[in-house]
């Protein structure tokens, strides 16, 4: 009987659409989950307050639930500060020309996360570009997606292309974000990835999937693409290997991104204020 005050970032009850579900695997297991996430959806209902990360989840979840935008409200997502400490006065000397281009792509195996659509991109790219470069992943070694993703690999001839480090711990991110020259996040349903804004930190050119949802957070400063167009995606980054060092226009934009947003203490803070607000009610 007490008031639920309910956090959400699950994308496939606030956002997510067919596309997102397909990728499940056939039209069974689609369709099954899709059921599991109706059921998700109705105990949901039953809150009395919920909190998104992102404009998008909450104005989405609005039209699919009807309830009145009183009970709704947004705490976004925040960035770690030591994380752009770290990297606030190293400007972008360190980012010297490598012989080969790394490209960063953070994220948990899960088949909405895009990174499955990687060799197809790496086989286009080893056709158009003549640099080396290599996709750095962190997925868990013996996971289904990414025995996937090694067999399509070798059936494509890009094995040498595509290395996968591991799921790694916080204390690694700054070394692997240090030593990448661009950040690829091709997830087709998130709420709020951290790795956007970690990017930002980083000073790193960002490449993520066009949706609703990244644009919200990215603006102006990612470019976009679609995983699943290996040749258009290949294209672009054949592109930005000639120019994968950020301009001060990109850092002002970064900058003001991560001002909007804020450390993990201000998140805090907010999410203290609205529980205390609401209780007082």
């Amino acid at each position: 009987k007490c008031q639920h005050i309910q956090g959400i970032s699950n994308g496939y009850i606030t956002h997510a659409d067919w596309e997102s579900f397909r990728l499940r695997g056939n039209f069974i297991k689609t369709l099954k989950y899709y059921m599991h996430v109706g059921f998700q959806f109705y105990y949901t209902l039953k809150a009395t307050y919920f909190v998104f990360q992102t404009q998008n989840a909450k104005n989405t979840f609005k039209k699919r639930s009807k309830l009145d935008e009183k009970k709704l409200f947004v705490v976004a997502n925040a960035f770690d500060l030591g994380l752009r400490d770290y990297f606030k006065n190293k400007g972008t000397q360190f980012q010297i020309d490598k012989s080969e281009i790394s490209i960063f792509c953070p994220g948990a195996g899960h088949t909405h996360k895009g990174f499955q659509f990687i060799p197809k991109i790496a086989s286009e790219l080893k056709k158009i570009s003549q640099k080396k470069f290599k996709f750095i992943l962190t997925l868990p070694l013996d996971s289904i997606l990414w025995n996937s993703i090694e067999e399509e690999s070798l059936r494509l001839g890009v094995s040498s292309y595509i290395f996968n480090f591991g799921p790694y711990k916080y204390t690694d991110l700054k070394n692997l974000l240090h030593e990448s020259n661009i950040v690829f996040v091709p997830s087709l349903l998130e709420t709020f990835s951290a790795s956007y804004l970690e990017a930002m930190c980083a000073k790193k050119k960002l490449v993520v999937a066009d949706k609703s949802f990244s644009r919200e957070v990215c603006r102006d400063y990612a470019t976009y693409i679609n995983p699943k167009e290996a040749k258009n995606t290949a294209k672009i980054f054949s592109k930005l290997f000639c120019d994968y060092i950020i301009s001060k226009e990109e850092l002002q934009k970064a900058d003001t991104i991560l001002d909007n947003y804020g450390n993990q203490e201000y998140r805090f803070i907010k999410i203290k204020e609205l529980i205390k607000n609401l209780t007082a009610k």
